[in-house]
């Protein structure tokens, strides 16, 4: 979600409703569902999702309308089924069109390979007697299609994705692997790793230090995910003949042996994240199994930690997680201590625990750890669950049915896939969820206009704010907050944590106290209620905010209406170039603006549309008097207020507010009598004596103003009353 607004001279210091929504609990809604086999992709920012069947693919658009219908040119009536691989746009074909990869199996059992666009152009076809896979290779640069021939032998073809001609053919099937910008092509047999450059030169054969006789199979890992300084490193596993022994090796490509470890039975897999190398183990068999979970440092392969269970690793936000499942779910952090324990539901209604996946991720509309868990009822069916680290159910939804299949869609969206009947007469559901969209890292959100700032060098610089929020941390140290560009506009961004309440902030280029933009007071002033945005422009400060409700301003459309207010010592045409418009950001009524207002006495007053013609008043003007920052809320066109003479010290505070039972003033001045107001100007409550603070038993909750008088001033304040 992009949470960036356009920057107006004018700023608006209003919550963002947007925001305030993170408050409640975060809602997954059911967005579509398809009667349908369904596939997805997802295309630069743009989600397609892939109907097929045996005369062509569907598309339907992110908003599930049809996209574009594509015809596959061949017998219906002698194709089996198809499948869709790669989907994109300017990977396959050079246009900007969408193209995609298909598989036709024929009844003949003879496969066909197919790079096609929307418009139903075949690019590239080929034929084959047996067909293993296709697909792009990670360099998205080569076509490659592994099969075997009649007599059953390997080959593995990479055809040019510039004009399609075959490039080479290696007599084995390979597995590419891209380290850094640069493609590499390995296999391998009992005891040895070939290694081909991308030109298909050889780069190195490395034998593996073991007793070869032993040696019943063989598999290389991806070694890109592994560390060795100056070196390719890679994983290779092999078992001996009667499999009672698995053993695992990681070495360089001089054949030094990194690491290298045995079990004894069993069923054994690695991971690698974060630097940490996880080994697990399984012995045993159900109900009686038993698990290890071994944990190295990279790339030292140091024994770090073991648990004796079954254990994933995840990374969530740059901060490995450790996560153990029985009856319930335990995670813990990167020091290995227990960070929270999860109770699992519907405990009470299976029979059978057992869970099938568990995805670990951070979905960002909360705070905390998000996951999603399935498992399998005792009848065919299975439930899934979408839940938060303190045991919150976002969702949950049962699939009775004899097959189940979740995904989730670029973190935005999640399907659940069903199937019921048999073979051929299969029926599918497919319904797609929308996540809520991502919360923003914290609740208040700045932004500065550096359009045309002397001495900021854009891509040399950096922007930073602090204030109060952060204890005045020096620009660069923790607390304070790096502002990036990400739009080009020349508008930094970034967010902040903040209790609500007032908060004092500055800009500054760069680390350390030199580069601000202004020295000494003031500080920029804004209000947090729940959630804050700040527009501001670097070196202008705007320290008059004005609010003025509009709830019940006769003839007032908010709809098409705007609203401006006019400072009568800087007289502007509402409309003119310069003059103050203010906005309803969270359509609460209140319409908001800031200014920049010499300190001094000032009249004011509100207009309905651009123009002169829709004053609140027709002769008069509100009066007040601008000491620093200063706030005035005001009631459109108020009746019981006299806009001869109020003016608004900044003296005189009213507290708390909202207010409860008791409303107190605290003032320099002395004070004659308080007066509460509705909104709608009925004189509801009347105090001679406000020293000890105003009871307010009897009021309803709801918004009143407030109106002081003494000797020099008369001075309205709008109160909220809250249970």
């Amino acid at each position: 979600m992009n949470c960036k607004p356009m920057v107006m001279r004018r700023t608006i210091l209003l919550c963002i409703s947007a925001l305030i929504a993170y408050t409640a609990k975060a809602q997954i809604t059911l967005e579509h569902t398809f009667d349908a086999d369904i596939a997805f992709s997802v295309v630069g920012n743009e989600i397609f999702y892939c109907e097929y069947d045996s005369v062509g693919v569907t598309f339907y658009s992110e908003d599930y309308s049809e996209y574009k219908r594509v015809a596959i040119p061949r017998g219906a009536d002698s194709i089996d089924y198809l499948q869709i691989y790669e989907v994109s746009r300017g990977l396959l074909t050079a246009d900007n069109q969408l193209a995609f990869l298909v598989r036709i199996r024929y009844l003949s059992n003879a496969d066909e390979c197919m790079v096609m666009d929307e418009s139903g152009t075949i690019h590239f076809e080929r034929y084959l007697p047996g067909y293993r896979r296709i697909y792009v290779t990670n360099d998205d640069k080569k076509i490659c299609i592994s099969y075997r021939d009649a007599d059953n032998n390997q080959f593995h073809d990479l055809y040019s994705l510039v004009d399609y001609t075959l490039e080479h053919t290696f007599p084995y099937s390979m597995l590419d692997i891209l380290i850094g910008d640069k493609l590499y092509y390995t296999r391998s047999d009992t005891n040895t790793i070939v290694i081909y450059n991308d030109d298909y030169a050889l780069y190195k054969e490395v034998t593996v230090p073991v007793d070869y006789d032993t040696i019943g199979s063989s598999v290389v890992g991806d070694f890109s995910d592994l560390y060795a300084p100056g070196r390719i490193a890679f994983e290779y596993e092999f078992r001996n003949f009667n499999g009672s022994v698995n053993y695992l090796w990681f070495v360089d490509e001089d054949a030094n042996v990194l690491f290298q470890d045995s079990i004894h039975s069993g069923f054994r897999f690695t991971s690698v994240k974060k630097d940490i190398l996880s080994v697990a183990e399984r012995r045993g068999s159900y109900p009686n199994l038993t698990y290890q979970t071994k944990l190295y440092s990279l790339p030292d392969f140091t024994l770090e930690y073991t648990f004796d269970t079954d254990i994933d690793l995840e990374i969530v936000e740059d901060k490995l997680y450790y996560f153990e499942y029985t009856d319930k779910l335990l995670i813990y952090g990167e020091d290995y201590s227990l960070y929270k324990e999860v109770a699992m539901p519907g405990l009470d209604t299976i029979t059978i625990w057992w869970v099938e996946d568990m995805q670990y991720r951070k979905y960002s509309w909360e705070k905390g750890l998000d996951f999603v868990v399935q498992h399998v009822l005792p009848t065919d069916g299975r439930a899934f669950y979408v839940m938060q680290e303190d045991g919150d159910i976002l969702h949950e939804e049962y699939v009775t049915e004899n097959f189940y299949s979740l995904a989730n869609i670029d973190n935005r969206k999640f399907y659940v896939q069903s199937r019921s009947g048999s073979s051929p007469d299969y029926k599918y559901t497919t319904k797609i969820f929308a996540m809520p969209p991502p919360a923003p890292p914290g609740n208040v959100l700045f932004n500065v206009d550096m359009t045309n700032v002397d001495g900021f060098t854009e891509g040399t610089d950096v922007v930073y704010v602090t204030g109060s929020f952060a204890e005045w941390a020096d620009p660069g140290q923790e607390g304070s907050i790096m502002l990036s560009d990400e739009e080009g506009d020349k508008i930094y961004s970034g967010y902040a944590e903040s209790a609500s309440g007032n908060i004092e902030y500055k800009y500054y280029i760069n680390t350390g106290t030199a580069g601000v933009e202004w020295e000494g007071d003031p500080n920029r002033l804004g209000m947090v209620k729940d959630s804050a945005t700040f527009n501001d422009v670097w070196g202008y400060y705007e320290n008059v905010t004005f609010n003025v409700d509009m709830t019940n301003a006769e003839g007032f459309n908010a709809s098409v209406d705007s609203v401006y207010v006019v400072d009568k010592n800087n007289l502007i045409v509402p409309g003119d170039s310069g003059s103050i418009k203010l906005a309803d950001e969270d359509e609460d009524g209140i319409y908001s603006g800031t200014a920049k207002i010499e300190d001094g006495a000032i009249e004011y007053k509100y207009f309905i549309n651009a123009g002169t013609t829709g004053a609140e008043f027709v002769d008069k003007w509100r009066k007040g008097a601008v000491a620093g920052n200063t706030v005035y809320d005001d009631l459109w066109a108020d009746p019981a207020l006299d806009v001869e003479n109020i003016v608004m010290p900044a003296s005189v505070k009213f507290y708390p507010n909202p207010a409860r039972d008791v409303l107190y003033v605290l003032s320099d001045i002395p004070v004659d009598k308080v007066e509460i107001y509705t909104m709608s100007g009925s004189l509801v409550l009347l105090e001679k004596n406000a020293t000890s603070g105003i009871k307010l038993s009897g009021l309803d909750e709801g918004v009143y103003i407030v109106k002081l008088t003494s000797d020099e001033y008369r001075i309205n304040k709008k109160i909220i009353i809250a249970e």
